[in-house]
């Protein structure tokens, strides 16, 4: 994520930052998703973003994820905003914005031909 960060107008931010961030505060952050729950019926989804220094839980209401739904699901690098969650040591993002990623051209590299 770190050269991601690099490459386009990413946040700065990172998972292991959300610890100095308040209860309530607006929190941004960009990271592959690597879990999607809905449990039971589904009113509440969860999900894991994760970046180069740890992880970070989602929450996503029905209306949230109705309108990132596309974009949740065909996608797996994502700018994710939204209100910090905090208890205790654990922290998860109340979601509220959701950008999926697309590196395309810039990661691209070349390869020699051996043959």
């Amino acid at each position: 994520m770190e050269a991601l960060r690099y490459l386009g107008r990413l946040s700065q931010a990172r998972a292991i930052d959300a610890r100095a961030v308040k209860h309530g505060d607006w929190f941004s952050m960009a990271g592959l998703l690597i879990v999607r729950q809905r449990p039971g019926d589904g009113t509440v989804i969860f999900a894991t973003l994760e970046d180069e220094t740890g992880l970070l839980d989602l929450v996503l209401y029905e209306d949230v994820y109705k309108k990132f739904r596309d974009d949740f699901l065909e996608h797996s690098f994502f700018e994710a905003g939204g209100l910090l969650q905090k208890d205790g040591n654990s922290a998860s993002l109340l979601l509220k914005t959701l950008r999926a990623l697309m590196p395309g051209e810039p990661l691209k590299a070349n390869s020699y031909d051996w043959h």
